[in-house]
């Protein structure tokens, strides 16, 4: 989020990753009040960053609040609800 807040770099960013963030900079969405990155979506929607450590959690709790569906029906659920 630095990037998107200030449009400055962490000096330990490599040149290849710094021009990648700079090309894809206009494809997310930086709520400082919330401290939220969203992703926007191709439908115009905005899906919120889901960090490593709290996907196992977000794809679970999918899986069981919708009866246990199967893989292909939590991806399609978690598609426009989050994004990694």
């Amino acid at each position: 989020p630095q990037y998107l807040k200030q449009q400055t770099f962490e000096e330990d960013i490599l040149q290849s990753t710094r021009k990648l963030i700079e090309q894809e900079a206009h494809l997310f969405i930086y709520d400082s009040s919330e401290e939220i990155l969203y992703r926007k979506l191709i439908d115009g929607t905005t899906a919120p960053y889901v960090p490593f450590i709290l996907r196992l959690d977000t794809v679970t709790k999918i899986h069981v609040a919708y009866g246990h569906i199967g893989s292909d029906g939590v991806y399609e659920l978690l598609r426009n609800r989050a994004w990694w």
